[in-house]
């Protein structure tokens, strides 16, 4: 097709999108990045400060790939902005996120370190 349109009558295209868009949850309001990291942190037992040096030692590591992909895969923040908080490009963090997304669904250990996470932030 050339024209990628659709077919249907006038305005179908804007009832499809809005009808799609009811059916979505709508997310609660996220708090700060900055809050929401300090949260998981201590729930981690990393200090909040140590995930956002240059440190790449294997429990800050870990504690920054956790927390970041709680908060991007679970909480709805965005990759960009947690990649950024922590001074890690977007593509590195998003690879680290997608291997331990991979490990969750081989390790029900991994998935049970993750879930109680969520809950710290909502709270």
């Amino acid at each position: 097709m050339e024209d990628q349109r659709f077919p249907g009558g006038k305005g179908f295209t804007k009832s499809r999108r809005a009808d799609e868009e009811e059916d979505l949850p709508r997310p609660k309001r996220k708090s700060g990045i900055d809050t929401a990291v300090k949260k998981l942190s201590k729930y981690l037992k990393v200090e909040a400060t140590l995930l956002r040096e240059s440190d790449r030692s294997w429990a800050v590591s870990k504690a920054r790939t956790t927390i970041a992909y709680v908060m991007v895969r679970r909480l709805g923040y965005r990759l960009k902005d947690v990649a950024a908080y922590f001074g890690r490009s977007a593509a590195t963090t998003g690879t680290l996120m997608a291997r331990l997304g991979e490990r969750m669904q081989t390790d029900p250990k991994q998935k049970l370190d993750v879930d109680p996470l969520i809950r710290k932030v909502r709270l």
